[in-house]
């Protein structure tokens, strides 16, 4: 599971009104790991495991690890990290700006595809949008641009549903298209979940407006694809 931005407004929404500060993890299998609409896990299974640390005043941190594999070079572990200050606003809004961190397996044929990411804005608990700025994109040498918007929805007690639609631009890189093609890509998510005693079943569907011959990363995976995953949090 993606730690996303949403997630974020959450945890600042619900550490808002705490005493002390919160420390949490989830553990969760997904049938794909998709990222931006695209697979990293070359459309296989993800095994993950995140810890997030959110604080009244409000300071947030937290890290993920999950499995990858990017080709037949990139394969095992990657890492995201990943901080910030949130501060709410009047009624229910908060704002926040933060970095995060990508660490990924390094290749044998280029530098790696290690990159940092800061990102600024503002949701209500249900409804967020985050702009995203990397220097460097997956290593590339490119300047990114990444608009997200998310909005989520609990009903019938247990249910949930949520939606996603992100705007990635990606500029010249000097390694050429192998990531992602130089301008621009737009990606997609609508997903429900149950809560199954303590147990979130989420069936998503996700995909890019990319066909297989412009993948990113060369591995076709960017077609409209169900995902299925469970997770928990304690």
């Amino acid at each position: 599971m993606w730690i996303c931005a949403r997630h974020w407004v959450a945890a600042a929404l619900l550490s808002a009104g705490a005493a002390r500060a919160d420390v949490s993890g989830t553990v969760a299998v997904l049938s794909d790991d998709r990222y931006r609409g695209v697979s990293l896990t070359d459309g296989r299974p993800a095994l993950q495991a995140s810890i997030a640390f959110e604080h009244p005043a409000g300071p947030y941190a937290g890290a993920l690890l999950s499995n990858v594999r990017i080709g037949t070079d990139i394969v095992g572990t990657r890492a995201l990290l990943y901080g910030g200050f949130a501060h709410q606003l009047a009624g229910d809004v908060v704002w926040d700006l933060g970095v995060a961190t990508h660490r990924l397996p390094q290749p044998d044929h280029r530098p790696g595809y290690d990159y940092t990411e800061w990102y600024a804005g503002a949701g209500d608990g249900t409804t967020s949008a985050r702009l995203f700025n990397s220097t460097d994109y997956y290593g590339v040498g490119a300047r990114s641009w990444y608009l997200d918007a998310s909005r989520s929805m609990a009903f019938g007690g247990r249910y949930r549903a949520s939606a996603h639609l992100g705007y990635l631009v990606i500029g010249r890189s000097p390694y050429g298209g192998y990531f992602g093609v130089d301008g621009s890509r737009l990606d997609f998510k609508a997903a429900i979940g149950v809560d199954l005693s303590g147990f979130l079943l989420e069936l998503s569907l996700v995909g890019t407006n990319r066909s297989p011959a412009q993948c990113p990363l060369e591995n076709g995976h960017c077609r409209t694809t169900v995902v299925l995953s469970v997770s928990h949090r304690f």
